[in-house]
């Protein structure tokens, strides 16, 4: 089963989002901000990644930088309840990164989710 890691920090946004990826047949670990996403990011296990933009500490956007900066091509889905232009223009540009905005239903999640895992295989 692929490994998808989350990162968000509102509590029951993470855990719905956890459990649609379940429906979806994803496994996956989950972290309620950048700083535990980073530390739990492991390149040869998370075939995904889902985060938030807005974060204490570390944002969304860096959890970007710094996971491109290990694994150019994993696919990212963004989910964010603000429409947050990226610092950098690169980081959103790919047919690997994804943005939705909250709220987002299992449709949505899993049109973005076959979008960027594909992309990411191509």
């Amino acid at each position: 089963m692929p490994r998808a890691l989350v990162i968000d920090d509102d509590h029951p946004v993470r855990r719905m989002l956890v459990e649609f990826l379940g429906v979806l047949g994803w496994e996956t670990d989950d972290a309620p901000d950048g700083v535990e996403g980073l530390a739990g990011f492991d390149r040869a296990k998370h075939e995904l990644i889902v985060t938030d933009i807005r974060m204490p500490g570390v944002s969304g956007w860096d959890v970007v930088r710094a996971i491109r900066g290990l694994s150019p091509r994993v696919p990212i889905v963004i989910v964010t309840g603000v429409d947050v232009a990226p610092p950098d223009p690169a980081l959103a540009a790919g047919p690997e990164i994804t943005i939705l905005t909250k709220p987002v239903s299992l449709a949505q999640l899993g049109e973005a989710v076959a979008q960027v895992t594909a992309a990411a295989r191509a």
